[in-house]
């Protein structure tokens, strides 16, 4: 009984602070990544009507595309395997 009499008087005796502060607009704004722009785009499925909604950035389309023409290449024989393209 003592020790809640003297546990509650070192809580009256503390002063009032805030438990916890929340960030103001620019300080969350800050807090937060960039989030790289995305570029969707409509892409037929093979074998299909029906069209699928890509998003990706704009690194990754260029890399896509880089795949793109490297496969078609190999599939028509004007690269080899191991040239390294």
């Amino acid at each position: 009984m003592l020790l809640a009499f003297v546990f509650a008087a070192a809580l009256a005796a503390a002063p009032d602070a805030p438990a916890t502060s929340a960030p103001t607009a620019p300080e969350a704004q800050k807090s937060k990544p960039a989030q790289p722009e995305l570029t969707c785009r409509m892409e037929t499925l093979v074998g299909s009507r029906f069209k699928k909604k890509v998003c990706m950035t704009a690194d990754e389309w260029k890399l896509e595309e880089l795949y793109r023409e490297r496969n078609d290449r190999l599939r028509r024989g004007t690269i080899e395997v191991g040239s390294g393209l």
